[in-house]
Parts: C-alpha cells; sequence; structure tokens
C-alpha cells in the first residue's frame, strides 16, 4: 500500500495509510533534550533516541494521534535522511511494548483499537487478494472498559470494539468470506475504514484464512488442531506470555475481599481419627525408590475393606497441618498479615487452598456418608450421611475408574477453596490448584503404595453435584479431583 505525498510510492508496509496511531491513554510523553524521548507508563519506561524533528512528529501523537498515512506524508517533508523508514522503526518499537496504539476511526468515531499485551509484537504482512476468511476458533469477546474486547490466545495483541459497526464486522466473519463481502456487512461505514477494520482484526489473528477447500490455515495445522479454545486460552493467561493483565502475588481482590482463613472452620460434628506412630512407620516403611517404582493405578480391591485407623493414617500422613504461623507480606496496599500453613505436601505460597472430602462406602469402625477431613485436629468432620447425592458421586467415580460402583471401598473428593489462593496469586492461581491437585495424587499415591492399599486417581467428576451435597457456593469452594482408595487384593 502506498500513500500520497511528494514520494507517492513511499510504502507502509504491514500499517494500514487509514489507522490512527496514538500514545494510549495513561501513557505520559516527556522530552530530554533535542533527540530523546521518556515515555512513561506506570512504572514501566521507555526511551526513544532519534533526529529531533521525529521527536517533534512523535510528539503530535499525543492526545487524539495522526493517521498513518498524514505520518509518512509529513515525515517525506522532514529534512532527514530516510526519514520515513526510521519512523516505522519508531512506531514498530513503540507499539510492541505497548506505548503505541492503532485505532480505526469513522468521521472522527472511534470504531476498534489495537494494543499490543505482549512484549515483542510485530505486525503481520498485509493481505492481497480476494480471498475468503473465517473468525478464528480461538477468537474470544468479552467486555472491557471501553467496549468489547476481542481477542486470541494465539496473538500478542487485543483489539478493542468500540462502536455496533465492528461488531457486526466481526460477527460477519462467523462464516467464511472476503474482504469486500464482509464490508456489505457493515453498513454506514465507508470502505476505507472497514479495510482498516479487516486489517486490524487480521494483525491480532483474529482472522484465519481459508483454502479452496474450505478449510481453515488453523484446521489444517495438525499441531493447533490438538487444542481447544478453552484450553490454549487457559494455558496463554497462566503463563506470563501474550497479556497484560496484573500476574503473580498482586494481592488484586484484597481491598475487595476478605481474607480466606488458612484452616476452613468446621461447622459439624467432628471425628478423631486415630495418630499412627510415624517413627513406628518409619521402621517398617520401604524406600522412597521402592515405593516410586511399586507405585501403580489400581482398581481391584479385597474383601476387607480398610478400617478407619488406616484411614487415620493415610490422611495424617497426606495433608495434615504439621504447623500454623503467620507471616507479614508486603503488597500494593502495604503490609498484611497471612496464616499460612505447613503440610506433607507442597502448595504455592504455603496457602493449601485444597480440602479433602472422604466419601465413605466400605471403611471398618466407620460409618457410611461424606465428611471433610479437617486437618488441624485430624478428624473427620461429618457432611452428609449417605444418599442420592453421595451415590452419584460414587456412580461417577466408578465410571471414570471403570469401576462397578458396589466395588468402591474409599473415594476422595478434592475441593479448592479458589479465594484463598486467589486473594494472593493473580492471572494463575488456577493453575497453581490444578498443580496442587497433582501434587497431592502423587503424595496419596506414595504413602498409599507404602501401606500396601490400592490407590487410584481419577481424571473427571462433578462439581455441580458436589457443591449441592456441599449447599455452599460453588465459587468459593468447588470440587478439582477425585481419587478411590481401597484394601490390596
Amino acid at each position: 500500500m502506498s500513500v500520497g505525498g511528494d514520494n507517492p510510492n513511499v510504502e507502509t508496509g504491514p500499517w494500514n495509510p487509514s489507522w490512527i496511531a496514538a500514545f494510549p491513554a495513561g501513557v505520559a510523553v516527556c522530552r530530554e533534550g533535542q533527540g530523546t524521548l521518556t515515555l512513561h507508563a506506570g512504572d514501566v519506561r521507555f526511551r526513544l533516541r532519534s533526529e529531533p524533528p521525529l521527536c517533534d512528529l512523535l510528539c503530535r501523537l499525543e492526545p487524539l494521534g495522526l493517521s498513518v498515512g498524514d505520518l509518512v506524508r509529513a515525515a517525506q517533508d522532514l529534512h532527514v535522511s530516510n526519514a520515513v523508514s526510521c519512523l516505522f522503526h519508531h512506531l514498530a518499537n513503540l507499539l510492541a511494548e505497548g506505548f503505541l496504539s492503532v485505532a480505526v476511526r469513522n468521521g472522527g468515531e472511534a470504531v476498534a483499537t489495537l494494543v499490543a499485551v505482549a512484549s515483542g509484537f510485530r505486525l503481520p504482512p498485509r493481505t492481497e487478494g480476494t480471498g475468503k476468511w473465517v473468525l478464528s476458533r480461538f477468537a474470544s469477546l468479552r467486555r472491557g472498559t471501553e467496549g468489547m474486547v476481542a481477542e486470541s490466545p494465539r496473538s500478542s495483541a487485543l483489539v478493542t470494539l468500540q462502536s455496533p459497526q465492528s461488531l457486526l464486522c466481526v460477527q460477519s466473519f462467523a462464516v467464511p468470506q472476503s474482504e469486500g463481502s464482509a464490508a456489505g456487512a457493515v453498513p454506514g461505514v465507508p470502505l476505507a475504514a472497514t479495510s482498516a477494520l479487516f486489517d486490524l482484526l487480521h494483525a491480532a489473528e483474529l482472522l484465519t484464512p481459508i483454502d479452496d477447500t474450505d478449510v481453515s490455515a488453523e484446521d489444517s495445522d495438525p499441531e493447533l488442531f490438538c487444542w481447544e479454545p478453552h484450553e490454549l486460552l487457559f494455558h496463554s493467561r497462566s503463563r506470563r506470555v501474550r497479556f497484560d493483565e496484573p500476574y503473580g502475588a498482586m494481592f488484586a481482590v484484597a481491598d475487595r475481599v476478605s481474607q480466606p482463613p488458612a484452616v476452613k472452620p468446621a461447622h459439624g460434628t467432628v471425628l478423631p481419627l486415630p495418630r499412627p506412630d510415624l517413627q513406628a512407620i518409619e521402621r517398617v516403611d520401604p524406600s522412597l525408590t521402592q515405593a516410586l517404582e511399586q507405585r501403580q493405578s489400581i482398581r481391584e480391591y479385597g474383601d476387607v475393606p480398610p478400617s478407619v485407623d488406616q484411614l487415620g493414617e493415610f490422611l495424617y500422613r497426606v495433608a495434615r497441618i504439621r504447623e500454623r504461623r503467620v507471616v507479614e507480606l508486603e503488597t500494593g496496599n502495604g503490609p498484611v498479615a497471612m496464616e499460612i500453613t505447613s503440610r506433607p505436601y507442597p502448595a504455592g505460597g504455603s496457602l493449601h487452598e485444597l480440602e479433602i472430602y472422604p466419601v465413605i462406602q466400605q471403611c471398618r469402625g466407620l460409618a457410611p456418608g461424606l465428611y471433610r477431613y479437617e486437618p488441624a485436629s485430624h478428624g473427620l468432620e461429618t457432611i452428609s450421611p449417605p444418599s442420592a447425592g453421595t451415590q452419584a458421586l460414587l456412580q461417577d467415580a466408578g465410571q471414570a475408574a471403570g469401576v462397578p460402583v458396589d466395588e468402591i471401598q474409599l473415594a476422595f473428593v478434592i475441593a479448592a477453596r479458589f479465594p484463598r489462593i486467589a486473594w494472593k496469586y493473580s492471572a494463575f492461581a488456577y493453575s497453581l490448584v490444578l498443580k496442587h491437585v497433582g501434587v497431592l495424587f502423587q503424595t496419596m499415591y506414595l504413602v498409599a503404595t507404602a501401606m500396601k492399599l490400592s490407590p487410584c486417581a481419577l481424571g473427571a467428576g462433578n462439581s455441580d453435584r458436589f457443591a449441592k451435597l456441599l449447599s455452599d457456593n460453588p465459587y468459593a469452594e468447588t470440587s478439582v479431583g477425585e481419587f478411590l482408595l481401597g484394601s490390596r487384593a
């Protein structure tokens, strides 16, 4: 694409001439001498050095910005060598670092705006020809502060849709069509603005091309085809890539949510469990190597179910609280005191948000029903006697393991008190929950192997059924894993 001016053949490369380049809200621009600009966005700083006339031109991007075409024409009038090339170099770097936005406007009204959300973003080559395109199956829409946000976990940029016309344009690509046919689906918007919007969606990887057999480029990629949209989105958001939301120990909800307790309070009767003699166990336990090598999932059980003593030993060795203490933590709102615990399995920040709910069907010395393990006192809180709900949990477990439901002896539902971990960590809190389920499962496997019991972790469960039994808010606590245990055949 070329633009007019003294040199009508100047190429704009991946930049649409109609795009409006501007410094985003919250970016402050400071002059440092004649050839240096320093841009601030919160605690992040970006320094740009160039010829003074180019610095003057870039300062004109604040606050409303200029079209790429006008920027090129202005650069052509500067008495600076390679002014246009230097201009695009600076624009690309500013965009990649999040200090520049590019927008489509129609008669002064904002249509859509693109911003980078990961360092290093680069605009892809512009599309040519009349081929067909379709909305990426990884694209998603969510509510933002200035409109609907369209994004893809494959992209390092997102687009804010600020007008009904931009939403119509995105919707039109729900079925394969050409850029020209999409323009007809957006009434009241000039062709140039529609073309600029198409280029914006393409730059954010929200569109994917269709081949002659009506197969999208995404679906012809064998590795990418294996990913489900929600799984790739979860992966990208729980890693430190391709998004600009708060990440890490941010305490982002601490000013709105009370700190969840380290130990869930018991509301029912707590039955004390037998405490094992760890010194006696150490004398007869297999080595770690033996336990690791002998560990396996076992779905066949002995005729005599485990005893309450064995259940007590198992839970004591797996999940009891060994220590409770309060630590002082620094947050953006000042220091806070947070209670943490030490248990046999590790947890991020020592927060230990997981709860263990034994579903007892056969256990010598213990009545059937649903219980919660109380790790501080080493006991079982009674939750529910046998019911249609507990039977449904056992049936789900049996289906997941391929075990007849009447053969199940003990099942454990692993639940997460999500606010406990989200109170401190942002972006990857749920990812941490799943990691904790994994290390808890391994601990359960090794202890069960050492005790010569039959363990089996399950891959699926029904959170809604569990929430109904708990009669609790499923967003406060929800099941995230299941595990079967029985005597060795």
